[in-house]
């Protein structure tokens, strides 16, 4: 914290103009609010892959934006990956969704950002986060109701 307080905003950086430090500090509030793709298509730039996965990896799905919107996605195939994929956690409920945005997407939503080649397609990306959600709901059935181990009864007499 000492060093926020050593650094304050009416002493710009040296080379930086107060709008370029605006700029940095608008798209790294929406890459952690989950707004880039947003950012970037006000902006008029292309929207790359990671910034698709940047709207379904951080935003609750009651509140996907852009991602989950198909009648705004043009023909961008991530665009509509992450429709897709917006739709599935908003059926998957609450937990079941920041599960697979925890453990699969923020993952390779890194991932594209660290490799800007990165060849993973879109479609493989839906289908990666749908099997997921299946695996998490299967394992949930199966689940003790109590909390007991499978097949024995709980406290209240039920397996």
């Amino acid at each position: 914290m000492w060093l926020w307080n050593r650094r304050t905003s009416t002493k710009p950086l040296p080379g930086v103009t107060p709008e370029e430090a605006a700029a940095v500090v608008a798209e790294a509030t929406a890459v952690v609010e989950g707004r880039a793709a947003d950012l970037y298509r006000a902006q008029r730039r292309p929207v790359p892959p990671w910034a698709w996965l940047n709207a379904v990896a951080h935003r609750p799905p009651e509140r996907p934006g852009t991602a989950a919107s198909p009648a705004d996605t043009s023909d961008d195939a991530w665009a509509t990956a992450a429709a897709g994929i917006a739709a599935c956690l908003l059926d998957a409920g609450p937990e079941r969704a920041a599960r697979v945005q925890t453990t699969l997407l923020v993952t390779l939503e890194l991932e594209a950002l660290r490799r800007p080649g990165w060849p993973t397609r879109p479609g493989a990306v839906l289908s990666a986060t749908q099997r997921l959600l299946d695996q998490l709901a299967s394992a949930e059935a199966r689940a003790p109701v109590d909390g007991g181990i499978p097949g024995r009864p709980g406290p209240h007499g039920r397996s």
